[in-house]
């Protein structure tokens, strides 16, 4: 993985690849938006769009279509969050 994580989540896709989603650097204690997607066929890990902000101890469910939705967690300054985010698997990008 390219970046240390903890309170992160890691989710199934349709394809076999994982994609890890936000958490705590440990190291730094910042939060994180980045994302990345594990692909067991090579055995290499690789960046993938960033979600809109940082968030921790979300949800991550995938949803029929494929795609994967974020929902609440807690965000240092803004404590717990109410907003929701969605992974197009296909465009590696995230849609609020």
């Amino acid at each position: 993985m390219g970046t240390a994580r903890a309170a992160h989540t890691a989710s199934l896709l349709a394809d076999g690849r994982v994609l890890v989603a936000g958490g705590t650097n440990p190291a730094s204690g910042r939060q994180l938006a980045t994302c990345e997607v594990f692909d067991p066929a090579d055995g290499d890990w690789r960046a993938t769009g960033g979600m809109d902000g940082a968030r921790a101890l979300h949800t991550a469910t995938v949803l029929g279509d494929g795609s994967v939705l974020v929902a609440g967690g807690y965000r240092l300054g803004d404590g717990s969050l109410s907003s929701a985010e969605l992974y197009d698997v296909p465009g590696g990008v995230w849609v609020p």
